[in-house]
């Protein structure tokens, strides 16, 4: 799989995301003169999903009878949310799981060097889901 020089990407951007988007094809970025340097992925947004379809959530449930209160967690992303009712600490849940994803993707290394590296995964879903609330709560099992 060749990398497509950074110089050519620029040219051809337009071309380069409609083809990605389209599912039709994955292209690998780089510097051509620094083969050691980082490289870019662009992927279309199916692939993405496709690539996260393996991805499980186990949320865990719990009542506190003496506060009336519900509170699922999600220990995949480490987010949680609380409320009167199931929906209640669902809506609270999603809210928390976006705003979670946001703080994530503001400054990955850090989240990575905090030993929470294993939710990037899961925090692209959320990104890829957070505009569609059906699809993230299914996403999240919740």
């Amino acid at each position: 799989m060749s990398v497509l020089p950074i110089a050519e990407a620029k040219k051809n951007f337009s071309a380069i995301v409609r083809e990605a988007s389209e599912g039709l094809r994955c292209f690998r970025i780089g510097n051509a003169q620094r083969h050691d340097a980082p490289r870019a992925v662009v992927l279309g947004e199916s692939a993405v999903e496709t690539l996260l379809e393996c991805l499980e959530c186990h949320p865990a449930w719990e009542h506190d009878e003496e506060q009336g209160l519900w509170s699922v967690a999600v220990p995949e992303l480490g987010v949680f949310g609380q409320g009167v009712t199931k929906d209640s600490a669902v809506a609270d849940l999603l809210k928390a799981a976006v705003d979670s994803a946001a703080a994530y993707l503001e400054d990955p290394v850090f989240f990575a060097k905090v030993a929470r590296r294993q939710e990037y995964p899961f925090v692209l879903a959320v990104f890829l889901y957070a505009d569609e609330p059906l699809k993230l709560r299914s996403f999240l099992r919740v």
